[in-house]
């Protein structure tokens, strides 16, 4: 039966998420110096940044008809694009195209009629065609062969390669924004460009303060630097900053990898260093945007930054973005095929090499074979696997802790200390204390962001010397099972 139905839609209040877990940062190099904060895509296309490209230089082609041939010849154009091969004109000549000015309006008005459909235009000059390419192929047909003209009869012409296309700077921002939303569509996402950044990083603590400290992790995302491990060390020397300033955040960085080969990126080990708020992602999508945008400017790595960040900012802090039945990073589309941010395909690449660049505690995509869908293969910092802080949800808890028990101290801060006759402090005053933070953390227990707490405080020190309180606090993590051995065989007595 025909009938009116109703579909019950979720989300269009944009209620926000509650706490602060969520709220991210993305520093990145601009034309011009902008600060902006975004809840969703849509305010980053208000600020902007979109992927209309209108900041690319399109490529042009010259098509120069030398000879009008016989009624009934054809003209066919094709251009190779990153995925498609694509028809932008298939004329038939007709009795009227009678000298090379007239078949090339005929040819022109034949691109332009399907400009819609293939985003190439045309115009003649005297025999001579100029063809534009839409301009988010970037640097794509600034090659040889990308343009191709078949005939099929006498028509005669001459035919120039596309030059002179020059990549969207704006695109691949776009693109990291987008896909942080995509996988945490509530997010907060704190957006810095500027229009050189400084060779120390210290972009990220502009960020941070005009956040007024809220952010919890920040993508640091620099194409146009090559990577070394000393931009391991710069980094987390902002993380000790902001650990200072007692803003603390997990800083996640890209740069550009195009320029190594995988067994040069082999031979980089991350344990060695002390990036232990530093994690470092080396992959990206090869067959969606990002590929697409990755091809029009293949100079410079499109790594899935975004998608990291936007996991993290999804996940409670005591979570693994690595989590399989949890984080999958898959739409079918976009990071569907994944590979490292040179172009090697991670699908062609031997499990030996994957395991090295693990062990070498990089983070990339992976693809598993039990199940669909695309993974990260861990969470590590660029750092000593024995550290305590190895991993990306070590830190997040361990900020997440400092956040709160410093909201608690905070009143009491330059208060007066309750001591004993013998200059020991009271027991109602070691309770108090206790009290103010116990609260803090209980909370971080009931969400399972922990396992445990201990706080202590030592009744003899001398605070009315020193004017100084200690205060111990210990924590037990979550535990997180990243190898799961499974003992099988037969047996006749079960």
């Amino acid at each position: 039966m025909n009938e009116v139905k109703f579909n019950l839609k979720t989300g269009g209040l944009g209620r926000p998420l509650q706490g602060t877990d969520h709220i991210s940062g993305f520093v990145f190099k601009h034309t011009t110096s902008k600060l902006f904060k975004a809840f969703s895509i849509d305010d980053a296309i208000l600020n902007g940044f979109d992927d209309k490209c209108t900041d690319a230089t399109s490529a042009t082609s010259l098509l120069t008809i030398t000879g009008v041939g016989a009624t009934g010849n054809s003209i066919k154009v094709t251009v190779q694009e990153p995925i498609n091969l694509v028809t932008i004109c298939d004329y038939v000549t007709v009795a009227g195209d009678t000298t090379v000015t007239l078949l090339a309006v005929s040819i022109v008005a034949n691109i332009n009629a399907k400009t819609y459909l293939h985003g190439y235009t045309a115009s003649n000059s005297a025999g001579a065609i100029t063809i534009t390419a839409p301009k988010n192929l970037g640097t794509w047909l600034n090659a040889t062969t990308k343009i191709v003209v078949t005939i099929v009869g006498t028509v005669t012409n001459t035919l120039a390669d596309f030059t002179g296309g020059v990549a969207s700077l704006v695109a691949p921002i776009y693109y990291q924004i987008a896909e942080y939303f995509r996988l945490q569509p509530k997010g907060v996402l704190y957006c810095g460009g500027y229009t050189t950044l400084l060779a120390d990083c210290t972009d990220i603590l502009n960020l941070q303060n005009y956040a007024n400290g809220e952010i919890q992790q920040v993508m640091y995302y620099d194409p146009l630097t090559q990577f070394t491990t000393n931009k391991v060390t710069q980094l987390q020397a902002v993380a000790n900053t902001l650990f200072g300033d007692k803003t603390p955040c997990e800083i996640i960085a890209g740069f550009n990898i195009v320029g190594l080969t995988t067994a040069q990126l082999q031979a980089i080990n991350l344990n060695s260093l002390t990036g232990t708020n530093v994690s470092i992602c080396i992959s990206q999508d090869a067959n969606g945007k990002g590929g697409f945008i990755f091809k029009t400017q293949p100079t410079k790595s499109v790594l899935s930054l975004g998608a990291m960040l936007g996991t993290i900012s999804f996940a409670n802090v005591q979570e693994c973005i690595a989590h399989i039945g949890r984080f999958n990073l898959s739409d079918t589309t976009e990071l569907e095929v994944v590979a490292l941010g040179n172009g090697d395909l991670i699908t062609a690449l031997s499990k030996t090499t994957l395991n090295v660049l693990n062990d070498n505690r990089f983070v990339f995509l992976i693809k598993q074979r039990a199940i669909a869908g695309t993974y990260f293969n861990d969470s590590h910092n660029a750092c000593s696997i024995g550290s305590d802080y190895a991993y990306i949800e070590n830190v997040r808890v361990i900020n997440k802790a400092i956040r709160v028990i410093d909201t608690a101290l905070m009143p009491s801060l330059n208060s007066v200390v309750d001591v004993n006759s013998n200059g020991t402090m009271t027991d109602a005053q070691i309770e108090a204390y206790k009290t103010d933070i116990n609260q803090e953390l209980d909370v971080l227990l009931r969400d399972n962001n922990i396992s445990a707490y201990l706080v202590e405080i030592d009744p003899t020190q001398n605070v009315v010397t020193s004017s100084t309180l200690n205060i111990s606090v210990a924590i037990t993590p979550k535990g997180i099972a990243r190898n799961i051995i499974v003992n099988i065989g037969y047996s006749i007595n079960i």
